[in-house]
């Protein structure tokens, strides 16, 4: 967070705090209502909504106790939005204790979140959810993608379970260097299979944005002192950027080939 002094800044960061207030005033809502009506579609993407409108926020503003406890309760959402989580009466309850809980990282000063954060990962063990998880809308139609796809996922979730671990050695930057790595390999892969398509020109420019703003972090990490900030931006960026990027651009260019 940038200091106090800069009146842009908390300017724009009151408006955060505000705006957010508003989206938990908004997840409250859903949660009662879904008391009632616990499969109603439209709301869970409500909540989704709301939960990604927040993390995002809290992402740019360097809020990241929020932004990262967000980011895994959005995960349960999706898992319930894609019919991979049942969305129970526990599972409603936990949702409260977390709509809650962000409450209270918002509003708490910041010598009270080294405490707060533990409470952040012992709710989310509720929910017994990775980080980030595979589905099957992320399936591409190829096994050999569709592996590859998995095997990034997992990385990421080794690379998250490592952080909260506090393990900030050896199998941080080992899981880091392994990820760059194949991530290279792989988006070699998907360019053997798409590169006589007229769209993977586009492709392979995100695939170097990806590469550039990774590599990016990877220098950050190694050249900071708080390499946990680091972390949690790098991870909110890789998860979203992998499903944003495999449902956006991957899918629609593999079945386009496929009907070549």
């Amino acid at each position: 967070m940038k200091a106090p002094g800069d009146t842009f800044v908390s300017n724009e960061l009151e408006i955060f705090y505000e705006e957010a207030k508003e989206r938990l005033g908004s997840i409250e809502e859903a949660l009662l209502l879904l008391r009632a009506d616990p499969q109603n579609t439209k709301i869970h993407n409500q909540l989704f909504r709301d939960l990604h409108t927040i993390k995002g926020s809290a992402a740019m503003f360097d809020v990241m106790p929020v932004a990262d406890f967000t980011h895994k309760v959005e995960n349960v959402i999706d898992l319930v939005r894609h019919g991979k989580k049942e969305f129970t009466t526990d599972v409603i309850e936990i949702l409260l204790e977390c709509h809650d809980h962000i409450n209270n990282l918002l509003e708490s000063p910041a010598e009270s979140l080294s405490q707060l954060q533990v409470q952040s990962t012992e709710i989310i063990k509720k929910f017994d959810s990775p980080y980030v998880c595979w589905l099957p809308i992320y399936s591409v139609g190829i096994d050999e993608v569709d592996e590859q796809h998995k095997k990034i996922f997992a990385m990421i979730n080794t690379l998250h379970a490592a952080r909260n671990s506090q393990d900030i050695s050896a199998t941080i930057e080992k899981t880091i260097e392994d990820m760059v790595n194949y991530v290279g390999y792989h988006f070699e892969t998907e360019k053997s299979y798409l590169q006589k398509l007229p769209q993977f020109k586009d492709h392979e420019k995100e695939h170097w944005a990806f590469t550039k703003k990774t590599l990016q972090f990877v220098k950050e990490y190694h050249s900071c002192d708080q390499k946990n900030k680091v972390l949690s931006s790098m991870l909110i960026f890789l998860s979203d950027w992998l499903k944003h990027h495999i449902q956006g651009i991957d899918i629609k260019q593999f079945q386009l080939l496929s009907t070549q």
